[in-house]
């Protein structure tokens, strides 16, 4: 029963749900793209070009996780 009472305590804590807008797919700020990544030292990785629509529409890696 205690971990019952912990679990209800998580679920009682929930942060509210983000309004839907903050979730809308924008038009990306390249400049603080490039800061983020200078901050973190992945500067490098701002001169690669994505094809983002293709990278996330399937396994990226060509591998099977799920097979292990």
């Amino acid at each position: 029963m205690e971990q019952v009472e912990v679990a209800r305590g998580v679920f009682g804590s929930l942060p509210e749900v983000p309004d839907l807008r903050l979730l809308e797919v924008r038009e990306s700020d390249k400049e603080a793209v490039g800061e983020i990544l200078r901050k973190y030292g992945l500067h490098r990785a701002s001169h690669i070009e994505w094809d983002y629509d293709a990278a996330l529409e399937g396994n990226y890696f060509e591998d099977n996780p799920s097979a292990i």
